[in-house]
Formats: C-alpha cells, structure tokens, sequence
C-alpha cells in the first residue's frame, strides 16, 4: 500500500492538480467566449521566464522580476483577447480561433526562446522537491503546495463565480451572450476579464511547476494535451468538474506510467476521456445549452 501511495497517488495527485490548473483556465474561457486557449501553455510559462529574464540576465531583484513578469503577462494576455480569440467569438465556427490561438502561440513561443536561446533554464527560487519522509510516505513540499493551490484556486473562483456581482455578469454572459448585452453586461469587457482571470492562474501555474521542471518555450505544451483532457473530463463549462477531472487524469496517467510504461500514458487518458464522452458527452459536470428561443 505505501509503494502505491508514494508510486501512484501522490505524484499522480499532484500531476491532476498540474493539469486541472490548465483546465481551470481553460473553462475561465471557454465559458465566457466558447473558445479553447491553445496559446495557455505558452502563458504559462511566460510568467517564470520573465521573472528568469529580469533576475537572472539583467541582475535586478527578484521581487522587481515579478513584478514585470505580471505586467508583461497582462499585457499579453489583453493582446492575445484583441487579436487572437475576441474577433472569432461569433463567428460560429471552432476552426478561426483554434488556428488563431495556435498561431499566437507559435509566436509567443519564437519570442521566448531568445533570451537564453531555446535552451531550458533551472529557475532557482522555486518550491524545494525534495521529498520528505511522514511515516513511510515520500511527499515533498512542492507537490502539497500545486495539490493545495489548485484547489484553493477552484475555491477561491467558485465563490467568486456565485457570490459577487461581477461573477454574477460574467455568468449571465455565459448563459446567453446576447441576453447580457441587452441588459447591458458588455460581452467584450467580460471577454477580458476571462483572460486576465485565466492568465493569474497561468501565472501562478508557471511559477509552481518550475519547482521541479526546467523553464523552456515547450514546457507548456507538455502539459496542455492533459489539462485539456482535465477539462473535457469534467465539463468545459464547469469550474468544479476540474477537480474530478484532474484528479482522475493525473492519478491514471501516473497508474499507466507506473504499471504500464510511459507510452501508455497518453492512451490511458484518451481512454478515459472516451469513456466519459461515451456516457456524458458534456463531461462529468457539464451541462447541455439549452436555449429558449
């Protein structure tokens, strides 16, 4: 049992609280302007290559690395919402602003590999993962803290979702977009409050991965394909199906990894994934819209 937990459990936990952080983000979206973000895991990890940048290569603190690194990250994101993902909105059709998203993060993703040339840099200020012994059981700080932040993050947004009027309209675009506008909630204003809403959490997803991965452009991308399974998983248009999701995709990535090998991995999830949409092809938690016309 003890080989399971330090085998299985705990690296799969944290790997599902990993990928419910990129499907959090993905709903934030989705649920607002029905668009999936494939540029996420470029923003990612923009946050702790910028803080590497000003740090690292320009000698200033690292507080000031931050702070910069939030304003740049912000700045991406509103441009990504103008140009890549706002005027496909209503356009009907999944393939504009999946080719948009796309092509910002092949961009992005050109643009951040100047710095330190596409070479993968160990970012030094991240959470210690050295695992610890509690009674057998192997954890390490930097597993508790993603497992713990994830789902303070999924708290912390479904409070906000239902109890404050600001979540209220982002809500109400949600639900009908056209409705809101007549009332009026401007879909474009809560269009940007998603992303930026969606970026703080990529922001914070950037800065807890690197306690254990290398910072490079690709990273991201490494992670996207399992927070998207997260997310189809527990339904697009639930904050709280991330949990489930992520949770069920980490912890039977890790079982595969474990019992099966590393190329069974991706098969599991996908697995999975069918088997969900087989039996509710809204995921766990969604919903079908409904409309009245």
């Amino acid at each position: 049992m003890t080989d399971f937990i330090n085998n299985v459990l705990i690296p799969g936990a944290a790997g599902g609280a990993t990928a419910g952080l990129f499907a959090l983000a993905f709903v934030v979206m989705y649920r607002t302007t029905g668009v999936l973000n494939f540029a996420h895991g470029q923003l990612v990890m923009l946050m702790p290559l910028g803080v590497l940048v000003v740090s690292d290569l320009w000698g200033l603190p690292v507080v000031l690395g931050l702070v910069v690194a939030v304003l740049v990250l912000a700045a991406v994101v509103l441009m990504e919402e103008r140009v890549a993902i706002r005027p496909f909105v209503q356009s009907g059709h999944a393939m504009p602003w999946i080719l948009s998203t796309l092509g910002f993060s092949v961009v992005l993703a050109e643009l951040m590999a100047i710095p330190y040339r596409a070479q993968p840099v160990r970012f030094p200020w991240g959470i210690s993962a050295k695992a610890h012994d509690l009674g057998g059981i192997q954890v390490s700080w930097a597993e508790i803290a993603i497992v713990v932040a994830f789902i303070l993050l999924v708290a912390a947004l479904t409070i906000f979702d239902r109890r404050t009027t600001t979540g209220l309209r982002l809500r109400a675009v949600a639900q009908d977009k056209d409705g809101a506008a007549a009332i009026g909630i401007s879909p474009g204003a809560a269009s940007r409050l998603s992303a930026l809403i969606a970026g703080g959490i990529a922001a914070i997803t950037g800065l807890l991965i690197v306690s254990t991965q290398l910072v490079s452009p690709e990273l991201g991308l490494t992670f996207l394909f399992n927070g998207f399974v997260a997310a189809a998983v527990g339904g697009l248009d639930s904050l709280h199906g991330v949990i489930a999701g992520g949770f069920i995709v980490g912890i039977v990535g890790q079982t595969a990894a474990t019992y099966m090998g590393g190329n069974y991995v991706q098969i599991a999830m996908f697995s999975v994934l069918l088997v969900v949409y087989l039996t509710r092809p809204h995921g766990l938690f969604g919903r079908a819209s409904v409309r009245a016309v």
